[in-house]
């Protein structure tokens, strides 16, 4: 005959099976904040990127020889656009 006490050694299929869907829920979503790792570690690269070409740029321009001195230049001619009567931004009246 079968003891009692040897019947509860192991699990039941249904424990396994719980066991299994608890697993797989957790790996799913570790795997999906994994995946979400990877779009934002691409987005970061790309703002990088256009960081530092946006720098070669503006080092660009500094360098460039400009024969008129922007700091001599009337600043009550810009208007804004925001600005009441104001034509756009950057435009010279």
């Amino acid at each position: 005959m079968i003891d009692k006490d040897t019947k509860k050694l192991g699990f039941t299929l249904l424990e396994l099976m719980i066991g299994t869907a608890v697993l797989i829920i957790a790996l799913v979503g570790l795997i999906s904040a994994y995946i979400g790792c990877f779009a934002l570690n691409e987005s970061a690269r790309n703002l990088t990127i256009a960081i530092n070409d946006a720098q070669c740029v503006m080092e660009e321009i500094r360098d460039m020889n400009i024969p008129s001195n922007i700091t001599s230049q009337d600043w009550s001619a810009w208007a804004i656009a925001d600005s009441p009567g104001g034509g756009g931004c950057n435009k010279l009246d």
